[in-house]
């Protein structure tokens, strides 16, 4: 079953809708590190946010978040560079080792991994990584969703699927196979809210009927 961690709110009625749909928060380091009393929740360290606002990540608000509410998270993203392959490689694999005694971590992909994808998945699983998250700009994630979860799960890793905001997203991550995605769309509009859960039911629904299938046909 895909985990579906929507972007953290404060607002009351917002969050018990999250709990009704079986979501889990995802706590970014660039907001309130608040995790809001849900059990299942995911840490982001902040990258996107500061890409989209054109500024240099900072370090202290991510460790700050680590300190507060780390122990307990079902995992982190090490920190990144968006669409920068190399360079966030590079920041990634600096981070995984220090971030391994306190949660599980997952390392973001971005633009260019994939030219080297089973030595970058490698890398990551080195340093301590224990799954994919797969970043990087809209068109390249679903041009590549696919190959990222098949060369995290040939090594016995998770693959994890951002900004998954519309039910057409969540039909290519589910046909990817990944174990979890998130969005902050469910979180900012009632109507994404309930697409977005319409379409992981469905996709739910698909996994039983074709488990079963498996189950009799000889």
């Amino acid at each position: 079953m895909i985990i579906y961690y929507a972007a953290r709110t404060g607002t009351k009625r917002t969050l018990e809708s999250f709990r009704r749909l079986g979501f889990g928060l995802m706590v970014s380091a660039a907001g309130v590190h608040r995790t809001e009393g849900f059990e299942r929740y995911c840490l982001d360290n902040g990258a996107w946010t500061a890409h989209q606002q054109c500024r240099q990540w900072s370090p202290r608000p991510f460790s700050s978040m680590l300190a507060s509410i780390g122990h307990g998270a079902d995992f982190v993203v090490a920190p990144d560079v968006v669409a920068c392959g190399a360079e966030s490689l590079a920041l990634s694999l600096s981070w995984a080792p220090r971030l391994v005694d306190i949660c599980p971590v997952y390392m973001a992909v971005q633009n260019g991994h994939e030219r080297e994808p089973g030595q970058v998945a490698q890398q990551a699983k080195t340093a301590g990584c224990v799954g994919i998250f797969v970043g990087g700009t809209t068109e390249w994630k679903e041009r590549t969703v696919h190959l990222w979860s098949r060369v995290a799960h040939e090594r016995g890793m998770k693959c994890h699927m951002g900004r998954v905001n519309s039910a057409r997203r969540v039909l290519i991550a589910q046909e990817a196979g990944v174990d979890s995605m998130d969005g902050s769309g469910p979180t900012l509009y009632d109507a994404t809210r309930f697409i977005v859960a319409r379409a992981l039911r469905q996709t739910t629904v698909f996994d039983a009927m074709r488990a079963d299938k498996w189950r009799t046909e000889p």
